[in-house]
Parts: C-alpha cells; sequence; structure tokens
C-alpha cells in the first residue's frame, strides 16, 4: 500500500546517524523501492528510515508502507531493532563472489559493445566498397 510520504511521522529513533545514503538513492533510483517502509496505525515510522530519507531525497511523494499495528512503546522499539539486528550482512567472501560475478559481466558487456562497434565498421566498409564497385561497373564509366 502507498502512502503520502509526508504524513509519516519520525519520532524519537534508535539510529542517530543515517551515514551516507547517496548509494542507497541510486539504488532506488535505478531498481525501485525493494522493501516498504514499516509505519503503524498512527503513521509513526517503526523501520525503514534510510528508505524514507532516500526517496524524500528523490522527490517521491508517495512510498511504499507495511502497516503494523503496535500497541506500546516496547513494540516500536523491538520492531525497529528486529529490522536491523535480523537481517544478516554478507560475508568477505560472498562480497568478493558479487564483486567476480559484476566484473565477469561488464568484461562481456564491453566484449559484445567492441563485436557490435567492429561488425557496424565492417558494415560500413562493404557499404562504400559496394557503392564504389558498382560505381566503376556504371555504364556511364566503361570506356570501350
Amino acid at each position: 500500500m502507498k502512502v503520502d510520504i509526508f504524513k509519516i511521522k519520525i519520532g524519537n529513533r534508535i539510529r542517530e546517524e543515517m551515514g551516507d545514503i547517496s548509494s542507497l538513492e541510486n539504488s532506488i533510483n535505478l531498481y525501485g523501492l525493494f522493501n516498504p517502509i514499516i509505519i503503524n496505525q498512527n503513521y509513526e515510522l517503526l523501520a525503514g528510515a534510510r528508505r524514507l530519507t532516500a526517496c524524500k531525497n528523490l522527490g517521491w511523494n508517495e512510498i511504499e508502507v507495511k502497516i503494523i499495528s503496535t500497541k506500546n512503546e516496547l513494540a516500536k522499539i523491538e520492531i525497529e531493532g528486529d529490522e536491523n539486528f535480523m537481517r544478516k550482512d554478507f560475508t568477505d567472501f560472498e562480497i568478493e563472489k558479487i564483486i567476480e560475478k559484476k566484473r565477469k559481466l561488464a568484461r562481456k558487456g564491453i566484449i559484445n559493445k567492441i563485436k557490435y562497434v567492429f561488425n557496424l565498421i565492417i558494415s560500413f566498409i562493404k557499404s562504400i566498397w559496394n557503392k564504389l564497385f558498382n560505381k566503376m561497373n556504371s555504364p556511364h564509366l566503361k570506356r570501350n
């Protein structure tokens, strides 16, 4: 469900440091919002402050949300904590695998671009050759 981004209330949060969110903004701008932010029935932000900030910075007026009813402050803190504690970062080995796969795909992309440009050049040369050859064989240019 989408809601007006400016109706979301950002109260007293555990996270104080947002860090650099430019890469998150770039990702959201390129691929969209992967996961909705979490709010309660009163439109209070429970989880997703960095995503919310990034979307505001991108000029969004609406944002995808999931609403979870909360009955007290303890529930709000538990949800914010769980979203950040229960996730698992990639290991160093997994990060290296991502980097290597991206390198291979980038190289493959470059090779395909080079092949494409090479084929364009060959097609251009063939086209010019055919035009020249046809002109040379034109009855107007032949000498008897």
